[in-house]
């Protein structure tokens, strides 16, 4: 096979998995000095173990994997249960790794047994795999110091280091993401380390709302609070105010959406504004929310009446501004944005022909529901209100994750899909396709290009499908 002195595949590959399985460790070992789980330190050692006996070329490497793997498996499922899209960024990448095992040159190693170690280098094999592992040791136990001498989040921070939290953030939770900049921390101190597994449910609610309408329905609303309001919405759009203390209901809005073409039924939350009487009229305090309809509604927040100053009697029609568009095809999953006095709304359409809606993004005042200016990434020059009708805005890339903003800079942040088809990139307008797969930085108040990132170029969300079916003899739209 290979001589003692060759830098064979075996050892390069088992020196790469002492290298993964140093950082899994040193990162599993903080995690566990933070009252974590021990699996990433458990399987990181499983892994220096397997790396070590690869590069040595013994089969027992193969064998300390499987455990591994097996560890993972009942991890996963201990964790998220058979949900398939949670198990699978938990196992791909490891079952990637595993598939490695059987490849030729690993299965000839396993099958000589001893391979290029002789009597002499069998004798010496612990003291190898001792010293392999104390250099391990020593690597981890460096990196896990230097993981916590690193420097730690202080009291009114957020757990992303650097960032001020807001100084409402903790009494109130008034955006999605709490923050406009979508931090998701709150600096309270009633619930510590101590006593959060002391916790009781204090009451519960349920919407009543029967899914006989979709294949899919599910419920991810995230409640605003406001003052001593809960603030969300059904899969069904219905937008709920409660009691924050006593979980009693206050009002519900039902703004009757029409989703019998929706495959997917889900909203995800929704936005709170407050003005002065002088401007907001007879809804100071409102709640905005899309639907999968395709409309953007203002209802009074104290009240969940609609607003009758907003757009037509309450509601705008997204759908307008934008040529021959079918029920279903563009919906609104995300709690609206509001900058200053903006409410702003992407959407989610359908991914399977270059002839779906545009992928655009839009900006309304709150107050009246004007059309303040409109992103379309297939036409991005032009920003007016009819940027939605232009001839080559169709099936560009879509931003239906809510965004984030930085009030400083005036830029709001946007994650774009990929450029439709998602499946068949071959006639794919190149206008948009710039812009597919990226992160887009708009000044929020123009919705003017700043700049844009992209992370995947060409990217083809069922690119595996496709060679799946290749390698079947089907045809694509057996897949697509």
């Amino acid at each position: 096979m290979f001589g003692p002195h060759t830098l064979s595949l075996a050892r390069l590959f088992g020196a790469l998995l002492v290298l993964f399985g140093l950082v899994m460790t040193a990162g599993g070992l903080y995690l566990v000095l933070l009252k974590g789980s021990p699996y990433y330190m458990t399987f990181g050692a499983l892994l220096i173990a397997t790396g070590a006996l690869v590069f040595l070329e013994r089969r027992n490497g193969a064998w300390v994997y499987l455990a591994a793997l097996l560890l993972t498996v009942v991890w996963s499922i201990r964790e998220v249960g058979f949900h398939p899209w949670l198990l699978l960024p938990r196992l791909d990448v490891l079952l990637a790794l595993g598939a490695v095992f059987l490849l030729p040159w690993s299965r000839h190693q396993r099958a000589s047994g001893r391979s290029w170690i002789s009597q002499q280098g069998l004798a010496l094999l612990p003291m190898r795999v001792a010293k392999v592992a104390s250099v391990a040791l020593l690597v981890t136990a460096a990196l896990g110091t230097a993981l916590l001498e690193a420097p730690q989040p202080a009291s009114g921070y957020s757990a992303i280091a650097g960032i001020k939290a807001d100084k409402n953030v903790g009494s109130e939770w008034p955006h999605y993401g709490n923050t406009l900049k979508g931090q998701r921390y709150a600096p309270v101190t009633q619930i510590d380390q101590s006593n959060v597994s002391k916790l009781e449910i204090a009451w519960t609610y349920h919407t009543g709302e029967q899914f006989q309408d979709s294949g899919s329905s599910t419920f991810e609303a995230t409640p605003i609070k406001i003052r001593d309001t809960l603030y969300f919405c059904s899969p069904h759009n219905v937008v709920i105010a409660l009691d924050a203390d006593t979980g009693r209901e206050r009002w519900r809005h039902d703004p009757r959406a029409r989703l019998e073409n929706n495959a997917y039924l889900t909203c995800r939350g929704v936005s709170y504004h407050e003005s002065g009487a002088d401007y907001g009229g007879a809804c100071p305090r409102r709640i905005l929310t899309g639907t999968g309809d395709a409309r953007l509604i203002a209802v009074n927040a104290d009240t969940g009446h609609l607003c009758p100053g907003f757009g037509e009697l309450g509601a705008v029609d997204l759908r307008r501004g934008m040529e021959d568009v079918k029920l279903g095809r563009y919906v609104v999953t995300s709690a609206p944005t509001i900058y200053k006095n903006l409410a702003i709304i992407g959407g989610q359409i359908f991914e399977r022909s270059s002839r779906e809606p545009p992928g655009v993004v839009r900006a309304y005042d709150v107050i009246t529901g004007a059309l303040i200016w409109t992103w379309n990434p297939g036409y991005p020059e032009n920003t007016a209100a009819d940027a939605g009708r232009e001839a080559p805005s169709r099936a560009s890339p879509n931003s239906w994750a809510p965004p984030t903003v930085d009030e400083a800079l005036g830029l709001i942040y946007l994650p774009t899909s990929v450029q439709k088809p998602d499946a068949w990139g071959g006639n794919r307008d190149p206008r948009g396709e710039a812009f597919s797969s990226s992160i887009v930085a708009l000044e929020a108040a123009t919705g003017r290009v700043r700049w844009a990132y992209q992370t995947v170029h060409h990217e083809s969300s069922r690119a595996w499908r496709i060679a799946i079916a290749a390698s079947a003899g089907l045809p694509k739209k057996a897949i697509a």
